[in-house]
């Protein structure tokens, strides 16, 4: 049960505190009777022992210092502790921490000494004797500690012939009360194994009985056990009051920290044995009376609970079982600082003397004990002789049972004859007012752990149906809560339960009524969500003007100058041809026999068709993004040329020309691009480094990988951040300060094991502008047999690859993990998040399909780039397919589809545990012009209801269809300016201009412009009106025949396309540099040249005010 631990961190407050406790206890009046003959108290601890769980002298140095020390002698006197210790190192501070009321008391450490420790020894030993006093020693003569230095200072006590006192009582005694650390710490416990028992052994134990299963009791058992090697999987965080689950879920549940107290016991069959010590025999489940046991410690400190279950039990079986609870719920309440412990069973007896005196032999005769750091505190045994009195702090197992009764009459099954029953609970003992059971949350109640598999046919039901329903009239209904948390392969059903009836059809009922719990208890929190949404919005716009909610405008770019005059113009140049000067990067054109220069930032692109050579320029209604808007688009007075075209007799020229323009556009586009990029960079401090070998982790891979080749190397931590440091050469530096989320992956179902870094600011790896950096290594995925045996064919020695290989990815994954323990360690405020793999679903936040997992804070799919990373806390809506809209409305949202129908309640249900309020509807949005229309009156939008026009809930079913029609269009915008941003939100480019490393993408550009560019006036007016009378038909086609942009389709081909006469409107412009020059062989383009596009986008219009539903009805859309 010993698990993998991290390395321990010393809290020098955390030991003053509990130094001061220890001499309080030994000080106390009232203690006298265990500590009175012990002069000076002796702890060693040698080598770890993986037999024995639970010591004394292991839980003091737990209680003291927070872990273990490994070859240690501790020596309390009444002056202070003397440490002989192998891990000295680990308590850095130790001799300046000192009780706040008790100043004399202090603390000396020395190192063991690697070889021989007379010297030592004899100083620990001068020591004692100069402080016993005529008093003896106290130590732990009944525990043993192992290995050669513990065996020579066991020598050079034992000839010191020093009197030894058994400390073991007056350590108990300082162990029985326990503080708000070690309270919030059995809280946490009894939380996990509750969620254990309810989430893992009752769906186990049903699964057998339902499909009669031969299982035995040991192998029950054992199944139960491996849960606690992998804690990530329990989520008791509902069952934890007043803790983190966020804490709990990221940090708590860890293999270091959580193992179970014992094997589970599991009993069965005629056989019980109801004392702590049971265990669990090789009989096969007997589908009877089962009695299940377990216990969870958290950070050392234990936990237990036990419950009994019934299958087709008999009506004596019910009566004394609620006796049993009645007994269980007296016990509690005697828990009251001041009762001696003997009252818990005294009120016990006298209650079952009272009801049923029979049974009184059959009770236990001791009806649990003290826990803590141990699991059985024996000086706090609840038996009818301890006298020792119950205070505040104190932590008891409570388990009342009966043992070994008999069922009345002929039993067919000789195995029901005999039977038992238990129930224990972990209990904390408060200041005042009634205990609650820390275990709780594991159901207790008869209808809860009673089941009938007898097998009713569909006609006695009926026929038991009236009966049913006029008995169970007057049972009180379970509330909500009980009915979400049960399990839904539970036979149960209230009415039926009176009769002990657990059917198919009860099954269900059960859990259509957890489904509606559940969805209860969302709609009530996401209405308490949405108030709080409205509040915040209004404190946040109350004081603003309209318009505040999005940034004004974007950045401009600066101007370009090519020359200041003509004399700067290259000497080779002349008039009547076309130069392109490569150097001041300008193409200069003949206009009217001058030469007049065109930087090539404003040449849109150059395409040749035989003997002509057009040029188009990017002029203002090209679809560029608003960074990069010149100002000169603002100058109401200037004139715009859109294309020229020149013609010439030799071909030859005119392809170099061409050939010279587009190298020439290709190399600006890039360094601009490259310039833009490393601009919007924010700077990052330098990289402290450490001095000596610094804490790293070897033989990983980078993505992205630097200089395009993929090459090992090294991640190591450093003062204020980590550099990995490629074997090939080149450094890529993380601050610490820049990480915004780290994660840790492991693998499982993947071939590699992950440290990904999600950034604030971008950085540059390579020569690529990233937000995300992950370190990796490669596993190898291996195939094994389910019942551990060779798959047939395999040769040997490939069956032993394979396990080594099998061996390596545990190595891997544990390699990591340890590495991350130590960074959360070294660096408290960076934590490394674990994906939640349960949690899972199949989603397309790009283009293909690839499997999200939730974490604490985020969203992620790290396994292939593009990597998904999605921050819970920065998106306000929720869409399903999905949609996540950002709080910063400028961003666009991110869209996730195509995931399966049966994660929608639990993606509701995580969102809903996060806090975050989520909207659901049938259709697809516009979502680009609805953030428009936000970003313009934030203010309004949520003095209107903000997003609650996404709710679909109230209102009749006549009403669904009409509103549905009527798609969110809040904003006064003109059908053209709705059209344009429909298309834009609906093209696969944002802007004109391509930057490729390749160089490979101006071929397409060209061919696509100069198809539609190249028409002259004649043929743009003849399709300027072929595409009027087209759109005229479409108005005049039946609403239910035309094909709505927002119809939804799983097929990426088959959605609709931005028309071509819509693309005709690109282009961004620039004023030629000689003002007021005319074009000779070229034409300025007019409104006719825009008509096509006009006409498409109006008609799009008429989409985007349309609410369309989804062509499959049971699609479903869920808005966060």
């Amino acid at each position: 049960m010993a698990s993998k631990k991290s390395t321990p961190k010393f809290d020098p407050k955390l030991y003053a505190k509990r130094l001061g406790a220890l001499y309080d206890d030994w000080k106390n009046p009232e203690s006298q009777d265990v500590w009175k003959n012990i002069g000076v108290l002796v702890i060693t601890n040698g080598t770890p022992d993986e037999e024995i769980i639970y010591k004394k002298s292991t839980a003091l140095q737990d209680w003291l210092v927070g872990f273990e020390l490994e070859n240690t002698v501790m020596v309390f006197t009444e002056r202070g502790v003397h440490i002989l210790t192998a891990k000295a190192d680990l308590l850095g501070g130790i001799a300046d921490a000192q009780p706040a009321d008790r100043p004399e008391l202090s603390t000396a450490l020395y190192p063991m000494e690697a070889g021989d420790n007379t010297q030592n020894f004899e100083r620990l030993l001068a020591i004692i004797r100069d402080n016993l006093e005529g008093r003896g020693v106290g130590a732990l003569p009944r525990e043993e500690a192992l290995g050669d230095f513990i065996a020579a200072w066991k020598k050079a006590f034992d000839d010191a012939g020093l009197t030894v006192v058994n400390a073991a009582n007056a350590i108990g005694n300082l162990f029985s009360t326990k503080d708000e650390q070690e309270q919030k710490f059995v809280r946490t416990a009894g939380a996990i194994s509750a969620a254990v028992l309810k989430n893992f052994v009752v769906p186990e134990i049903e699964t057998i009985v339902d499909e009669e299963k031969k299982v035995t009791h040991s192998a029950v058992a054992e199944k139960i056990d491996d849960i606690f090697l992998t804690p990530s999987k329990i989520n008791p965080k509902a069952h934890i009051p007043r803790i983190s689950p966020s804490l709990l879920l990221r940090r708590g549940l860890t293999a270091d920290l959580v193992e179970s107290c014992y094997t589970p016991i599991i009993q069965s069959g005629g056989v019980y044995d109801l004392k702590p010590s049971a265990v669990s025999n090789d009989d096969q489940l007997h589908f009877g009376t089962i009695i299940c046991s377990l216990g969870a410690r958290y950070r050392h400190y234990c936990s237990n609970v036990a419950r009994t279950y019934f299958v087709d039990p008999d009506k004596e079986q019910e009566e004394i079982y609620a006796l049993l609870l009645e007994v269980h719920k007296l016990m509690i309440k005697a828990l009251a600082p001041g009762n001696p412990v003997k009252k818990i069973m005294e009120v016990a007896v006298e209650h079952i003397q009272k009801k049923k005196p029979e049974l009184v032999p059959h009770f236990v005769k001791t009806g649990g004990f003290g826990m803590g750091l141990e699991f059985r505190e024996s000086a706090l045994s609840i038996t009818n002789k301890n006298a020792k009195v119950i205070r505040e702090g104190m932590v008891f197992n409570i388990s009342p049972g009966f043992h070994n009764l008999e069922r009345k009459g002929t039993v067919a099954d000789p195995k029901k004859k005999v039977y038992s029953m238990m129930i224990a609970d972990t209990v904390v003992v408060p200041a005042s007012g009634e205990p609650k059971p820390l275990t709780s949350n594991a159901p207790s109640a008869w209808d809860d752990i009673s089941y009938s598999v007898g097998e009713d046919d569909e006609a006695e039901e009926e026929e038991d149906k009236p009966a049913a329903k006029s008995k169970g009239k007057g049972k009180e209904k379970k509330d909500s809560a009980a009915a979400a948390g049960r399990t839904s392969s539970r036979l149960r059903d209230d009415d039926a339960a009176a009769f002990g009836m657990r059917t198919t059809r009860a099954r269900d009922a059960d859990k259509n009524k957890k489904d509606m719990a559940a969805e209860l208890r969302r709609k009530k929190h996401q209405e308490e969500l949405e108030k709080k949404k409205r509040e915040e919005a209004a404190a946040r716009f109350g004081s603003k003007s309209k318009g505040d909610g999005g940034r004004e405008g974007g950045a401009v770019v600066k101007e370009v100058m090519a020359y200041r005059s003509a004399t700067e113009f290259p000497p080779e140049a002349r008039n009547g041809r076309i130069h392109i000067d490569q150097k001041r990067e300008a193409v200069l054109l003949p206009i009217y026999g001058m030469l007049v220069p065109f930087h090539i930032s404003t040449i849109k692109n150059a395409t040749k068709s035989e003997d002509y050579l057009r040029i188009n320029f990017i002029t203002p209604g090209s679809t560029l993004p608003n960074d990069k808007l010149p100002k000169v688009w603002k100058d109401g007075q200037a004139t715009f040329i859109r294309e020229m075209s020149f013609r010439c007799s030799d071909p030859k020229s005119l392809a170099t020309s061409l050939r010279l323009i587009n190298e020439l556009r290709k190399r600006a586009s890039l360094r601009a691009h490259d310039s833009h990029v490393r601009d919007s960079l924010v700077a990052q401090e330098e990289l402290i480094l450490n001095k000596g070998r610094p804490l790293s982790l070897p033989d990983l891979y980078i993505r992205p990988t630097l200089g395009g080749r993929r090459s090992t190397g090294t991640l190591e931590l450093h003062k204020n951040g980590f550099r990995f440091r490629s074997s090939k050469g080149g450094n890529v530096d993380i601050m610490f300060k820049n990480i915004k989320h780290a994660f840790f992956q492991p693998a499982e179902n993947e071939v590699i094991t992950i440290i990904h870094f999600h950034l604030w600011h971008p950085i540059m790896v390579g020569k690529k502008k990233t937000s995300d950096i992950q370190a990796y290594s490669e596993v190898m995925e291996i195939a094994q047999a389910l019942d551990g045996r060779m798959p047939r064919g395999m040769e040997r020695e490939e069956y032993d690859d394979e396990n080594h290989e099998r061996e390596q990815r545990a190595k891997m994954n544990a390699d990591f993990q340890n590495f991350t323990k130590k960074v959360e360690d070294l660096v408290p405020d960076l934590e490394f998040d674990i994906p939640y793999r349960e949690l899972g679903f199949f989603g397309v936040p790009g283009r293909t399909s690839t499997f999200l997992m939730p974490t604490v804070h985020c969203l992620v799919q790290l396994l292939e780039p593009p990597f998904f990373v999605l921050t819970l806390d920065e998106f306000s809506l929720k869409n399903f397919d999905l949609v996540f809209v950002y709080k910063d409305l400028t961003r666009q949202p991110a869209f996730i589809s195509a995931i399966p129908v049966q994660n929608l309640d639990p993606i509701k249900d995580w969102l809903d545990e996060c806090n975050i309020k989520y909207y659901e509807g049938p259709a697809n949005l516009n979502w680009k012009t609805i953030l428009s229309t936000i970003r313009e009156d934030p203010k309004k939008f949520w003095e209107d209801g903000g997003w609650n026009f996404l709710n679909t809930d109230g209102g009749s079913d006549d009403d669904s269809e009409s509103e549905e029609e009527d798609a969110y269009n809040p904003s006064d915008q003109s059908d053209e300016e709705a059209a344009e941003s429909e298309s834009d939100a609906y093209s696969g480019s944002e802007e004109a201009d391509d930057v490729s490393d390749d160089g490979d993408d101006d071929d397409d550009d060209d061919g696509e412009d100069s198809e539609e560019e190249g028409l002259d006036w004649d043929e743009l007016e003849k399709r300027a009106a072929e595409e009027d009378k087209r759109v005229k038909y479409d108005d005049d086609v039946p609403q239910s025949r035309k094909r709505r942009r927002d119809d939804y389709s799983d097929d990426e081909d088959d959605r609709p396309k931005r028309s071509s006469a819509s693309s005709a409107r690109g282009g961004a412009s620039a004023r030629p540099a000689a003002g007021g020059a005319r074009p000779a062989a070229g034409r300025s383009a007019s409104s006719s040249a825009a008509r096509p596009a006009s006409s498409a986008a109006s008609r799009g219009a008429g989409a985007a005010t349309r609410k369309a539903a989804p062509s499959d009805p049971k699609r479903r859309r869920l808005d966060r």
